[in-house]
């Protein structure tokens, strides 16, 4: 019984692992187009 609960728990931790990676991913990827768009901005004005 207790084993399947700790199955559950890391199971339930990898997805969120998982989530968080991908929306850190999602941010970064964001930020990088707004680096980006001020560059390309600066520099062909």
């Amino acid at each position: 019984m207790g084993s399947k609960c700790a199955v559950l728990l890391d199971i339930a931790f990898l997805e969120f692992a998982l989530d968080f990676q991908h929306s850190l991913n999602r941010l970064s990827v964001r930020r990088t187009k707004l680096y980006w768009n001020e560059i390309s901005k600066t520099l062909f004005r």
